[in-house]
This record gives C-alpha cells, sequence and structure tokens, in this order.
C-alpha cells in the first residue's frame, strides 16, 4: 500500500472522499438491542490482511489480534462477535503498513468490504 503513488495519482479530494465513503460504509443504519452481535469483514482488496485489532474506543491499548494466526486472504471474510459500540479498528497488511479508524460504530449484522482504495485512504489518514 504505497500511499505516494495513491495521491499522485488522485490527489488529496479523492482520498477524502475515499475516507468518507469509508466512514459510510462502517456506520449504518440498525439496532444494537443485542449484546452479542455479529460483525463480517470482507477483504476484497489486492493485500493480504495479517492482523485485525478492535479496541473499544475507550481504552487506551489494542486487545489481542482478531485474526490470530489466520491471514485474511484477498477475496475472503471473516466474522467477528462483539457487542455493538464504538470500537477503533486497526489494519495491518502484507508489507506491515496499518490503517487505523477511530470511534468506528460497529452493529449487528453490519458488512465492512476492504477495498484498495479504502486501505490506502486509511493509510494515508492514520500518518497524519
Amino acid at each position: 500500500m504505497k500511499n505516494s503513488m495513491f495521491s499522485k495519482v488522485f490527489g488529496r479530494h479523492i482520498l477524502a472522499a475515499g475516507a468518507l465513503a469509508l466512514a459510510a460504509s462502517l456506520s449504518s443504519p440498525g439496532s444494537a438491542a443485542a449484546q452479542i452481535s455479529t460483525f463480517t469483514v470482507s477483504n476484497e482488496s489486492s493485500y493480504q490482511i495479517t492482523h485485525l485489532y478492535v479496541s473499544p474506543s475507550v481504552e487506551r491499548r489494542w486487545g489481542l489480534d482478531k485474526l490470530g494466526s489466520y491471514v485474511l486472504f484477498p477475496n475472503y471474510y471473516v466474522n467477528m462477535t462483539l457487542a455493538p459500540g464504538r470500537y477503533d479498528v486497526m489494519l495491518v497488511d502484507q508489507d506491515r503498513d496499518s490503517c487505523i479508524l477511530t470511534h468506528v460504530d460497529l452493529r449487528n449484522g453490519e458488512r465492512w468490504t476492504i477495498t484498495d482504495d479504502v486501505l490506502l485512504a486509511c493509510e494515508w489518514l492514520s500518518e497524519r
């Protein structure tokens, strides 16, 4: 995930639009009535996701890697069970590039699709 190539080709406005699209894809309407909910992460990027951390936004440190020894390959998905709420999410790809999203509202039945554009925009914003 080389943000310099992406920024040269698409510019800052597209990155901001990608970040807004990412935020919109993570917060869809729904009820958080259940204590534990299923949340799906689908990797439609061309990168392997090697680590996925999810921590309540009020926490100051990351918990365990949700993937463990598993790698989220392109065109695969993983289901996670979480209590509905606001979380910070960190993704790490095969090149060890990281992407951090803060205060993500995760609700039951949602699906988050990771694309190359999403990873590049998120990585760029995480470096700022």
